[in-house]
Parts: structure tokens; C-alpha cells; sequence
């Protein structure tokens, strides 16, 4: 179990209290779009997301997703949302978020991350190598 917890992300809350937080990535779903290059190549078999609350309001995920490409990717790529309007007031928030780490099969893999609109977009993979078959791939 330790070592699971060592391999996660850091999130600080912020402003959010941990209720509400938690409310937020049910209501919005912390599994937001997953996808490789072409979503009608890959198939994901499973994804699990750990998560722990800490008493600093901070909170460090792990995701792994478990899939096969049917034909060859440069790699995954995993938009997370980061910013949020609260219907009830409409007031913007937002989360600062840090990736720092990413893996195939184990192995810490090039990743590069970057903001589109209100999401953190994450590309794992490197562009002069192309990866087909089963895969598993982890987000800390």
C-alpha cells in the first residue's frame, strides 16, 4: 500500500474543502476523457484511480489504465479538468495540479503536459517511437 501511495499525484486543494472536492470529482467525474491517438484503435480493458485525502488538503492520485493498441501509437494522452464553475453562485475555481510521473509498463515514460481550455492535458510517449499491443500505463 505504501508503495501505491508514493506513486501519485499532488493536488492541493486550495480553496475547496475536502467535502467539497470529493463532491466535485463525482459530480465531474475525475475520469474525464482518456484517449490514445485514434479512440477506434485502442481498446481499454480497465482503469483504476486511487486517491488520498490528507490532513493538509492536499490529495495525491494514481491512475492506471490497463488497454491494447490494435495498431501502433506514439502513446496515451489524458485531459483532466482543472477548472470548474459552481452552478449554485457561478463562480469559477480552479485546482493546481502536478504530474509527476508517468509510466508504461512500469518503466518512467517522457510525458509532456499542457493546459487546453479548462483542462491539463497529458501526452505520455515519445514521438519517434511507436508502442502497439497490450499496454498499462500509470499517471502519479
Amino acid at each position: 500500500m505504501r508503495a501505491l501511495l508514493r506513486n501519485m499525484w499532488r493536488i492541493k486543494i486550495g480553496i475547496l474543502s475536502k467535502a467539497a472536492f470529493g463532491i466535485w470529482l463525482l459530480a465531474v467525474g475525475f475520469v474525464a476523457p482518456v484517449y490514445a491517438q485514434s479512440t477506434d484503435s485502442v481498446l481499454f480493458s480497465s482503469f483504476a484511480s486511487v486517491m488520498d485525502v490528507r490532513a493538509d488538503g492536499s490529495v495525491e492520485i494514481t491512475e492506471t489504465f490497463h488497454g491494447e493498441f490494435e495498431t501502433p501509437h506514439h502513446g496515451l494522452f489524458r485531459s483532466i479538468p482543472i477548472q470548474y464553475e459552481i452552478p449554485e453562485t457561478r463562480e469559477t475555481r480552479s485546482i493546481r495540479l502536478k504530474i509527476l510521473e508517468a509510466t508504461y509498463q512500469g518503466t518512467p515514460e517522457q510525458f509532456s503536459v499542457s493546459r487546453v481550455n479548462d483542462d491539463l492535458e497529458v501526452k505520455v510517449g515519445r514521438a519517434d517511437v511507436l508502442v502497439d499491443g497490450p499496454f498499462v500505463y500509470t499517471l502519479r
